[in-house]
């Protein structure tokens, strides 16, 4: 069967596996399954609370590196429903020699809400813009998420992430 709202395929069960839409089988042309997947979305979006992207920063002292600081920057995933929300916080660009492993930017997230919290990692090419960075989100038609670096008018991006199961 395939989910009427997020498009995920799956077998044996009376709701998705992933948004918890319940299975439904009509034959009136989707009227009715229309209307109660826009109902279960907007439940879904109402209880989505906060994205975190947790940066660390780091000193050498006294021969040894020390984790010196930790921030979060946050955004209010029920905003980013079909459009970008950026970060209010910004950070430094950084240059592929900041990075170990050459030009991917690795970013450790955390998504919270009324029921749920799931931490995972995005991986995004360093953007090409000037000054300073900060994070975007965006929920998509299909419930999944967009994560951005960079700044509104240029910026990375990686799609597709399944951040609610």
């Amino acid at each position: 069967m395939k989910c009427r709202l997020c498009g995920t395929i799956y077998e044996g069960e009376n709701a998705c596996p992933y948004c918890g839409m319940p299975a439904i089988a009509e034959l009136d042309g989707g009227g009715v399954a229309g209307s109660l997947c826009i109902e279960h979305r907007q439940r879904i979006i109402s209880r989505l609370g906060s994205l975190s992207v947790v940066a660390y920063r780091y000193e050498q002292a006294g021969g040894e590196i020390k984790e010196t600081q930790e921030t979060a920057f946050l955004i209010n995933l029920s905003e980013a429903d079909g459009r970008i929300v950026w970060s209010e916080a910004e950070f430094l660009r950084l240059e592929p020699d900041d990075l170990e492993e050459g030009t991917a930017l690795r970013l450790a997230l955390r998504a919270e809400g009324n029921g749920f919290s799931r931490n995972f990692t995005a991986e995004l090419p360093l953007p090409q813009t000037e000054g300073l960075w900060r994070v975007g989100a965006q929920i998509a038609p299909d419930l999944t998420l967009s994560v951005f670096v960079g700044s509104p008018e240029n910026y990375s991006e990686v799609s597709g992430i399944r951040f609610l199961a």
